[in-house]
């Protein structure tokens, strides 16, 4: 309760404590707002807090990476990424976004 000397801010103070006081208990979420909620997270940006999506994730890997992974070389050559396939052929893909980026057209 803060305390001033005049008596209106003395009652609007304990006003305000017993409306803490008195709110209603938190309720379950429904199953639809748990999925929604676990397709976000809170990330901090400038100093303030931001819900951004969470990334898509495959066997807890990038979709590119896990393509790369498990595609042969027919799959590959089928979707014209010619410069994976001799590193396919190899049975070693080591996904680094230096190396393997030029593979799905991204730069850098």
């Amino acid at each position: 309760i803060y305390w001033r000397s005049d008596h209106a801010s003395c009652v609007a103070a304990e006003q305000l404590t017993i409306a803490f006081n008195t709110m209603a208990p938190k309720r379950k979420l429904t199953v639809a707002q748990k999925r929604e909620k676990a397709q976000f997270m809170t990330i901090f940006i400038n100093g303030k807090q931001r819900r951004v999506r969470r990334p898509v994730l495959i066997d807890g890997l990038d979709p590119d990476e896990f393509y790369l992974r498990n595609a042969d070389s027919i799959a590959l050559h089928q979707d014209g990424l010619w410069e994976c396939i001799a590193e396919a052929e190899q049975g070693d893909i080591a996904f680094t976004d230096a190396d393997d980026a030029d593979c799905f057209g991204h730069s850098g």
